[in-house]
């Protein structure tokens, strides 16, 4: 094949295609451009943040923004509708609406602090959980402001998956041994106990 004919084989290519996937890198780009800043707060002062580096490496990395947002037609958008995961994602398989997350496959999914979902097999959970999954929702908690805020969440709530309802009681008496006795002798050590 001649260099002339090559050259227009692929012009098709280079018309069409190229300047889409171009498109598909500045759209993102373009959503990171304030997304991408540690600071971004939405009106309602939660963090709109994402980590780029973490979203290109999720499962959702190789999509655009608006695969899932897919009400911002324009740049800078308004209010964004919530993501309809069910969309992609089979409803009695992988997402069955409840709360934020459902068990599948020996998997549970998981909210990260940055605002996405990851697939984890509860061997991996502990280590997700010591990156703070607990606090994208219970950042308000009085916890975080104790001593306890420097633990995982994980080392003390230790069946926690973020499907959960309610946690189990904790046993303080694990960590604080001396503080056991004394506690099983007040009143709501007694409440508590059993």
């Amino acid at each position: 094949m001649s260099i002339k004919k090559t050259l227009i084989f692929l012009l098709p290519f280079f018309i069409f295609v190229a300047p889409n996937t171009a498109e598909n890198n500045t759209s993102n780009r373009s959503c990171l451009s304030c997304h991408g800043l540690t600071t971004f707060e939405s009106n309602s002062n939660q963090t709109i943040f994402v980590d780029k580096f973490i979203f290109e490496r999720s499962m959702h990395g190789r999509l655009l923004c608006t695969s899932c947002h897919k009400d911002i037609k324009e740049y800078p958008h308004g209010v964004v509708k919530k993501i309809d995961c069910k969309i992609c994602h089979d409803s009695k398989r992988r997402y069955d609406g409840r709360f934020h997350a459902s068990s599948f496959v020996n998997s549970i999914l998981l909210r990260t602090n940055d605002g996405f979902f990851v697939t984890a097999r509860p061997s991996r959970i502990t280590s997700l959980l010591k990156d703070n999954v607990c606090l994208s929702c219970h950042s308000d908690s009085s916890v975080n402001k104790s001593i306890h805020g420097e633990k995982r969440c994980v080392e003390c709530h230790a069946d926690a998956t973020a499907n959960h309802s309610k946690l189990k009681k904790v046993d303080c008496g694990i960590c604080h041994i001396d503080e056991k006795g004394k506690y099983a002798l007040t009143i709501h050590g007694r409440q508590n106990a059993g």
